[in-house]
């Protein structure tokens, strides 16, 4: 998926593309992949899978990220505090998401 945004970046003209939603294009089909999966998890009726909590976190950080990475240009007009606590809300969910896959990982392990 980057590949095809990248060469749409270097091989389209300026005025044809721009690369401002490439990042929220991205997220949108994770979401909806993610969606996917626990939609699938919930039908097979699976109370407890292993990846289910990453899958539900995937979801919530994708979810969450789309918003600000389509307006951030708007969030630039916010106020610095706003900006720095839409930018603090994405980089806490994304360490509370790596902390699932480390979680999840380990337990595989064992």
């Amino acid at each position: 998926m980057s590949l095809f945004f990248l060469l749409a970046d270097q091989l389209l003209p300026a005025d044809l593309y721009k690369n401002d939603y490439s990042k929220g294009i991205t997220n949108l089909i994770i979401i909806c992949l993610a969606g996917y999966t626990l939609l699938q998890e919930i039908k097979k009726g699976n109370g407890k899978d292993r990846f289910s909590d990453v899958d539900k976190m995937i979801f919530l950080y994708f979810t969450v990220s789309i918003f600000i990475f389509i307006f951030q240009n708007q969030l630039m007009e916010f106020p610095i505090a706003y900006f720095i606590a839409f930018w603090t809300v994405n980089n806490l969910l994304c360490c509370l998401l790596y902390v699932l896959f480390i979680k999840t990982f380990l337990t595989l392990k064992k």
